[in-house]
């Protein structure tokens, strides 16, 4: 009978340990051809980041339409400083100029939205 207390006390406390951890988060080490990016926000479930490297004086072009459910949108730059943080709601098309060169993250945070986030990278002319 010890045994199959110990038993139960051992799943669950497992159950209680995996049920501490954070959402799953998804990792992509670059965007699509390092260029551009478009995601699909109806398969994002959680939260998935993707990296893009940058020179600085580059800018990124970011558009995103949420028609469904909430999405926080967050580019952070090398130095992991957070350069836009939002919504959606009071702005989806923006322009941001990169000042540091080197990989720039886009954490994307939804649950059950729908819609869509599209970054273009567009390179300081020469």
């Amino acid at each position: 009978m010890k045994k199959v207390y110990k038993l139960l006390f051992m799943i669950l406390l497992v159950l209680s340990l995996v049920s501490c951890l954070p959402p799953h988060i998804i990792i992509y080490d670059q965007a699509i051809n390092n260029r551009s990016l478009k995601i699909n926000i109806g398969t994002v479930w959680g939260r998935e980041l993707y990296c893009i490297n940058a020179n600085a004086g580059d800018q990124l072009r970011v558009y995103y339409e949420v028609t469904d459910g909430l999405v926080i949108l967050e580019i952070k730059d090398p130095n992991s400083n957070v350069i836009y943080k939002g919504n959606g709601q009071e702005v989806s098309k923006f322009k941001l100029r990169l000042t540091d060169s080197g990989k720039y993250s886009i954490l994307i945070k939804s649950y059950g939205a729908n819609g869509f986030v599209y970054i273009d990278k567009e390179e300081k002319e020469k």
